[in-house]
Protein backbone atom coordinates (compact mmCIF):
# COMPACT_ATOMS: atom_id res chain seq x y z
CA UNK A 1 0.00 0.00 0.00
CA UNK A 2 1.03 3.30 -0.84
CA UNK A 3 0.26 6.95 1.07
CA UNK A 4 -1.82 8.66 -0.54
CA UNK A 5 -0.17 11.66 0.87
CA UNK A 6 2.76 12.98 2.84
CA UNK A 7 3.42 14.44 6.53
CA UNK A 8 4.69 17.41 4.63
CA UNK A 9 1.66 18.13 2.25
CA UNK A 10 -0.70 17.01 5.37
CA UNK A 11 0.63 19.28 7.55
CA UNK A 12 0.58 22.21 5.18
CA UNK A 13 -3.02 22.26 5.09
CA UNK A 14 -3.94 21.51 8.04
CA UNK A 15 -1.62 24.98 8.62
CA UNK A 16 0.42 22.84 11.07
CA UNK A 17 3.92 24.44 11.39
CA UNK A 18 5.46 22.23 13.96
CA UNK A 19 7.07 25.29 16.25
CA UNK A 20 3.81 25.05 18.15
CA UNK A 21 4.32 22.52 20.95
CA UNK A 22 0.71 21.83 21.32
CA UNK A 23 0.89 20.68 17.39
CA UNK A 24 -0.05 17.30 17.04
CA UNK A 25 2.84 14.35 16.77
CA UNK A 26 3.67 13.47 13.64
CA UNK A 27 3.46 9.78 14.28
CA UNK A 28 -0.23 10.30 14.77
CA UNK A 29 -0.60 11.98 11.62
CA UNK A 30 1.56 9.18 9.93
CA UNK A 31 -1.00 6.65 11.29
CA UNK A 32 -3.95 8.73 9.48
CA UNK A 33 -2.09 9.00 6.25
CA UNK A 34 -1.67 5.07 6.37
CA UNK A 35 -5.42 4.10 7.91
CA UNK A 36 -6.76 6.55 5.44
CA UNK A 37 -4.43 4.95 2.38
CA UNK A 38 -5.77 1.99 3.10
CA UNK A 39 -9.77 2.79 3.41
CA UNK A 40 -8.98 4.61 -0.18
CA UNK A 41 -8.01 1.26 -1.69
CA UNK A 42 -10.39 -0.76 0.03
CA UNK A 43 -13.24 0.66 -1.33
CA UNK A 44 -11.34 1.06 -4.83
CA UNK A 45 -10.67 -2.69 -4.31
CA UNK A 46 -7.09 -1.79 -5.54
CA UNK A 47 -3.81 -0.19 -4.92
CA UNK A 48 -3.47 3.05 -6.07
CA UNK A 49 0.56 3.31 -7.00
CA UNK A 50 2.71 4.43 -10.06
CA UNK A 51 3.78 1.39 -11.26
CA UNK A 52 4.75 0.51 -15.24
CA UNK A 53 2.79 -2.11 -17.00
CA UNK A 54 1.40 -3.45 -19.84
CA UNK A 55 -1.97 -4.64 -21.14
CA UNK A 56 -2.58 -6.52 -24.38
CA UNK A 57 -6.10 -6.54 -26.03
CA UNK A 58 -7.83 -7.71 -28.58
CA UNK A 59 -9.09 -4.87 -31.02
CA UNK A 60 -13.09 -4.60 -32.06
CA UNK A 61 -12.84 -2.06 -34.81
CA UNK A 62 -13.45 0.90 -32.81
CA UNK A 63 -11.24 3.89 -31.97
CA UNK A 64 -12.59 3.39 -28.10
CA UNK A 65 -9.77 1.22 -25.91
CA UNK A 66 -10.80 0.82 -22.33
CA UNK A 67 -7.98 0.36 -20.11
CA UNK A 68 -8.44 -2.39 -17.16
CA UNK A 69 -6.10 0.42 -15.23
CA UNK A 70 -6.00 3.97 -14.43
CA UNK A 71 -5.90 6.57 -13.97
CA UNK A 72 -2.35 7.11 -16.89
CA UNK A 73 0.18 9.60 -15.63
CA UNK A 74 2.20 8.63 -19.02
CA UNK A 75 1.58 6.37 -22.07
CA UNK A 76 4.10 5.17 -24.94
CA UNK A 77 2.86 5.01 -28.47
CA UNK A 78 0.32 1.39 -28.64
CA UNK A 79 1.56 -1.52 -30.72
CA UNK A 80 -0.40 -2.52 -33.32
CA UNK A 81 0.29 -5.98 -34.45
CA UNK A 82 -1.06 -7.01 -38.28
CA UNK A 83 -1.20 -10.43 -36.60
CA UNK A 84 -4.77 -11.62 -38.15
CA UNK A 85 -6.33 -14.90 -36.69
CA UNK A 86 -8.27 -17.18 -38.67
CA UNK A 87 -10.40 -19.29 -36.72
CA UNK A 88 -7.98 -22.47 -37.23
CA UNK A 89 -5.46 -22.32 -34.14
CA UNK A 90 -2.69 -24.73 -34.25
CA UNK A 91 -1.59 -26.52 -31.35
CA UNK A 92 2.28 -26.25 -30.40
CA UNK A 93 2.18 -28.64 -28.63
CA UNK A 94 3.54 -31.69 -29.30
CA UNK A 95 1.37 -34.83 -29.50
Amino acid sequence: MADLTTLAQLEERLGITGTNPTDVPDAYLENLIDRASGIVESILGREIDSAAFTEYHSGDGTRRLNLRRGPISTSTAPVVSSVTYNGRARSRCPR
